[in-house]
This record gives C-alpha cells, structure tokens and sequence, in this order.
C-alpha cells in the first residue's frame, strides 16, 4: 500500500487541480499523508559573476523561498480544513523532476500524484516535460491529472 502522497506544486491554479483527487485518496486511504513539494528555481551560475551580485541574488532566492514556503503552508491548511490530517510541506531548489523524484524516493511507496499541462509539439520539445519525467524515473505509481481549462473540479 502507499505511504503517502507527494504533490508538486508550482503556485498555480492549474498545478492546484490535482488537489480535490489528492483529497479524496488522502481520506479513502485513512489519512494517508500528503508532502507538499514547490521546486522555487535552478540554482544560480556562479561563473562569470561578480561577487557583489552573487549577494543580491541569493537574497533573490530567498525572497523566492520565502514566498513559496508561504503559498505551501496556505494550501497545507486549506487541506487540513477538507479532512487532511498530516501535511508536510518542502521547498527545493535544482532541477524540478529531479528534485519531485527525490522526494518520492524518501519513501518507497510513495504515491506522486500531479497535473499535466498537456503541452505537445514543438512547445513540448522545446521545454521538455516534467511530467514525463518524473512518470518515466519514479520507483512507484504516478496519478497524472490532465489541466484543464476550466479550473480545478468542485
């Protein structure tokens, strides 16, 4: 059975579909637990930069950070509120399959459970896709919710 469910979130609506069906699971499968992960940016090049810019870009970052920790703990409770009972909430810089990968590999049987935005086409090769990557890498099941327009489900 799961462990728990990992989510990757990315600030969005359209990231944020995948939540009602994370819900759902969370209680059919007697409170299994939720992490929430926001992957904030790739680190900084530090090649070629002065050492007075490295300083205002880390606390660029950090501001980053700062805010994603923010939008994680509003849709924590937000979860709490719908019946929840455990959410857990990990901000990561670095690659973003990578890192969702990581994450879920913390926990063998984890469950990662996110939403597609459905590029395809040059739009898909040319930016790659996360989804893909994380459906292709990870040691265990994946529920891919396809965006949709019209907002998440009610």
């Amino acid at each position: 059975m799961y462990s728990r469910i990992v989510v990757p979130l990315d600030g969005s609506e359209l990231a944020e579909q995948v939540l009602p069906h994370v819900i759902e699971l969370s209680r059919g499968l007697g409170g299994l637990p939720v992490t929430l992960i926001e992957v904030t940016h790739s680190p900084l090049p530090h090649h070629g930069l002065p050492e007075e810019g490295l300083g205002h870009a880390e606390e660029v970052l950090e501001e980053v950070d700062a805010k994603a920790i923010e939008y994680l703990k509003q849709v924590a409770r937000k979860l709490r509120d719908e019946g929840v009972t455990s959410v857990e909430q990990r901000i990561a810089r670095g690659d973003i399959a990578e890192d969702i990968l990581q994450v879920a590999r913390e926990s063998p049987e984890s469950l990662v459970a996110m939403v597609s935005h459905g590029r395809s086409g040059l739009s898909r090769w040319a930016l790659g896709s996360v989804t893909e990557r994380v459906v292709r890498h990870s040691v265990g099941p994946t529920l891919v919710i396809r965006a949709s327009e019209e907002g998440p489900p009610s």
